[in-house]
C-alpha cells in the first residue's frame, strides 16, 4: 500500500482551487511565447487532449492531410485518413530529424525532396473542389535560394505546366525576396505577359535564417495571403519590371485554382520533370486544409504551437535505446538507469522508440543515491516536471518515476509521478506527489500531498504522464490536458482541492535514490507498475500547461 506526507491540508475557495501559478519566459531557441491554460473539464475518461485546433482560443477545423514525420524513414505516412504517405523524390535521400515539434525532414538543397505522384494526390487536387486551399508548416531555412516549402506546382521551360498552389519562400524577381510567398494558378502555365507565373502573395516581413519559423499561405477563391509566425503583414504596393503596379499581400486572384490533377511536391517544384527550387534546411508539422483559415484561425495555430520553442532543457533524458540496463541519459552529466536489485525490467520496443517493460512485482529501475546529482531539486530550484508515455496494464497503484523513499525510520520523499492512488481521492488518476519533510502528512497515516488529475487513466493504451511542481502548488496532467478537482473530502472530514493542489512548503533536499516502476519501503518493492515506460524525462522546472500540452502534441502522432 502507497504511504506518505508533510502537513495538515488546506480548505481551499473554488477560487484558490483552480488558480494556477503564471509562467515564466524560459530560454529556447527562436520565440518565446505561452498561450493560456485550458483544461478538459468535460473530457471523457482517457481522452487524448484535443489537438491543437481545440486547444487553440479560436477553434480551427481539421486538415485534410497531416504529415508528423514519425516514420524513421521515407515514406512518411499521413496521420489523415485517405491521404498518400509522402515518398522519396527521384534522387532524394531526405532523411527524417527529432524537432522541436517532433519528427520533421531535413533536406540538403540540392537533391533532396518528397512527392506523392498525381495519380494518389487526391483530396489534394483542390481545383478540382473546393477552389481554396491552406497550407502551413514550421520551417528551419538555412538558405537565401528560392525554394519551395509544399504544393503541387510542376513547370516547363516553356511556360507551360500544372502549376495549381504552392507556399514558397523567397521569390524575388516579383517581389517575394527573402520572403513567404503564397502562388496560385488556374491555367497551370506562367502569367500572361510574363515569362513566369507572377501570381502569389508575399508577406511583407523578411524571412530569418538559422530559426524556426511558421509559414502559412492560404488562397479563398479570390485572394491569396502570405503569413510569417502567425501574422499577414499588408504588402499593399508593389510596381513590377513591367510598371504594372498591385498589391502583394492580399495579391487578389479571383481565378480558382487549377483542377488537373499534379504532383504534391515538398522541399522542391519540377520543371521538365527535373526538381529545381530546392529547400535547404527542415520541415516539420507540414498540413493542408481544403479551405482558407482566417487571420485568427492562423494566429491561433502559431500561439498554440510556438511555445515548443521556449522549451526548457531537461536534466535528465531515458529514451531506452541500449539493449539492456544500465541506460544512459541523453542530457550530458546525468546519470544512467540501472537494473534494481534482483529485477529483469527488459528493453522493448515501442512506438517512440526504446522503452522498458515492468512485470508489476519485482522490476524497477534506479539511479543510486551517490549519483543523483541534479535529480535532487529539493536542494536546488524546488521546481520540477516529471513526464513519460505509460502503457499500464494492471489498475493497482504504481511509482512511474520520481524520488521517494518510504520508510518508518528514514524516510526520504521528496517527489514523483504515480497512477493510482485511491486513498486521498486519486483512484485510477495521474498523481503528482510532493513532500517537504519526507514523512507521512501530519495527523495522516500516509502522504495525502499529491495532485490527481480527475480524467481516468485508460488502461491498455500508451498514454502521456506529466506531473509538475513550481514550489507553491502541484499540478498532474493526463495527454497534455489538466482538468481542474477544486473539492475533495477526506475520510477525516477535510476538503481540499486535489489539481491543482496548493503546496507551498518546497521539496525535500535529503539526497534518495531515484527510482522508476517501483517503490522500496525498508527494503520491500512497493507501488510496482505492470507495463511499458518510455521516453521519460526529468525537468527542474515546472513546465508550463501550454509546455506540457505542445510536448503532448510534438509526440502523440506516433500512437494516432
Amino acid at each position: 500500500m502507497h504511504s506518505d506526507a508533510s502537513r495538515q491540508p488546506h480548505l481551499l475557495s473554488r477560487r484558490e482551487a483552480l488558480a494556477v501559478g503564471a509562467s515564466s519566459a524560459l530560454a529556447g531557441w527562436g520565440v518565446l511565447a505561452d498561450v493560456p491554460s485550458t483544461a478538459s473539464a468535460q473530457a471523457p475518461p482517457g481522452a487524448v487532449h484535443p489537438d491543437e485546433l481545440a486547444a487553440a482560443p479560436t477553434a480551427v477545423p481539421a486538415p485534410i492531410a497531416r504529415w508528423d514525420f514519425a516514420a524513421p524513414q521515407a515514406p512518411f505516412a499521413a496521420s489523415t485518413p485517405g491521404t498518400a504517405a509522402l515518398g522519396q523524390g527521384l534522387g532524394s535521400s531526405a532523411v527524417k530529424v527529432q524537432t522541436p515539434f517532433g519528427g520533421g525532414v531535413q533536406f540538403n538543397g540540392a537533391t533532396d525532396y518528397l512527392r506523392i505522384p498525381a495519380e494518389q494526390v487526391g483530396a489534394l487536387n483542390l481545383g478540382a473542389s473546393t477552389n481554396a486551399v491552406t497550407i502551413a508548416a514550421w520551417v528551419y531555412s538555412t538558405d537565401t535560394n528560392t525554394a519551395m516549402i509544399a504544393g503541387c506546382w510542376r513547370e516547363t521551360s516553356t511556360g507551360g505546366g500544372l502549376r495549381s498552389y504552392a507556399l514558397f519562400n523567397d521569390m524575388p524577381t516579383y517581389g517575394g525576396d527573402d520572403r513567404v510567398c503564397m502562388n496560385v494558378s488556374r491555367t497551370g502555365t506562367a502569367t500572361a505577359g510574363y515569362t513566369h507565373s507572377i501570381h502569389y502573395a508575399a508577406n511583407a516581413r523578411r524571412l530569418s535564417r538559422g530559426v524556426w519559423q511558421f509559414h502559412v499561405g492560404t488562397y479563398d477563391g479570390s485572394r491569396a495571403i502570405a503569413y510569417l509566425n502567425g501574422a499577414a503583414t499588408p504588402y499593399p504596393s508593389y510596381t513590377d519590371s513591367t510598371g504594372a503596379t498591385y498589391s502583394k499581400n492580399p495579391y487578389l486572384f479571383a481565378n480558382g485554382l487549377n483542377p488537373v490533377a499534379s504532383d504534391f511536391l515538398v522541399g522542391a517544384s519540377l520543371r521538365d520533370g527535373s526538381p529545381i527550387n530546392f529547400h535547404r534546411g527542415v520541415i516539420s508539422r507540414l498540413r493542408v486544409w481544403d479551405t482558407a483559415l482566417t487571420p485568427e484561425q492562423v494566429s491561433a495555430l502559431y500561439e498554440a504551437e510556438r511555445v515548443t520553442l521556449s522549451m526548457p532543457t531537461p536534466i535528465a533524458s531515458w529514451s531506452f535505446s541500449e539493449p539492456a540496463a544500465p541506460y544512459a541519459s541523453s542530457v550530458p552529466g546525468s546519470p544512467p538507469l540501472r537494473q534494481g536489485t534482483g529485477s529483469t525490467a527488459r528493453r522493448v520496443a515501442t512506438p517512440f522508440g526504446g522503452g522498458v517493460e515492468f512485470n508489476g512485482t519485482t522490476d524497477y529501475l534506479r539511479v543510486p543515491e551517490a549519483e543523483i546529482g541534479r535529480l535532487n531539486v529539493g536542494a536546488t530550484t524546488n521546481a520540477v516536471t516529471v513526464a513519460a508515455w505509460v502503457y499500464s496494464t494492471d489498475p493497482n497503484q504504481a511509482n512511474i518515476a520520481g524520488c521517494w523513499q518510504e520508510s518508518r525510520s528514514d524516510p526520504r520523499r521528496s517527489y514523483a509521478l504515480f497512477s493510482d492512488l485511491p486513498m486521498y481521492g486519486g483512484d485510477d488518476m495521474v498523481c503528482m506527489e510532493v513532500s517537504k519533510l519526507g514523512d507521512a502528512t501530519p495527523g495522516y497515516p500516509f502522504s495525502i500531498d499529491y495532485a490527481a488529475e480527475p480524467r481516468k487513466i485508460t488502461r491498455g493504451v500508451w498514454q502521456f504522464y506529466t506531473g509538475t511542481y513550481d514550489g507553491a502548488q502541484a499540478l498532474a496532467y493526463l495527454n497534455g490536458g489538466w482538468t481542474s478537482y477544486p473539492a475533495y473530502t477526506d475520510n477525516q472530514g477535510a476538503t481540499y482541492a486535489r489539481n491543482p493542489y496548493v503546496y507551498p512548503d518546497g521539496l525535500n533536499a535529503t539526497p534518495v535514490e531515484f527510482m522508476v516502476g517501483a517503490v522500496v519501503r525498508d527494503s520491500q518493492m512497493i507501488n510496482q507498475h505492470k507495463g511499458r515506460i518510455a521516453r521519460l524525462r526529468v525537468w527542474e522546472v515546472a513546465l508550463t500547461p501550454a509546455q506540457v500540452r505542445a510536448l503532448h502534441e510534438a509526440e502523440r502522432s506516433a500512437v494516432a
